[in-house]
């Protein structure tokens, strides 16, 4: 039996400085419910201050997805 599918939806606006943290703690959570797969899915609205940068940085793991608005 394949685990159902998590997908956690992360609006961005400027927030570079949080998002190392943030992909930190959900990825803790997450595994500790190892009855479901998961991605995280960030979505960026045009921030100018490096968020894209570091959400591109992060999507080169495995269970991290980049949107661009």
């Amino acid at each position: 039996m394949s685990k159902k599918l998590i997908s956690i939806v992360v609006p961005n606006y400027n927030e570079a400085d949080t998002l190392d943290e943030l992909y930190e703690r959900t990825t803790k959570v997450m595994q500790t419910l190892n009855k479901y797969d998961y991605e995280i899915v960030f979505f960026d609205d045009g921030s100018t201050e490096g968020s894209k940068k570091k959400i591109e940085e992060l999507a080169r793991r495995e269970d991290v997805a980049f949107e661009e608005e």
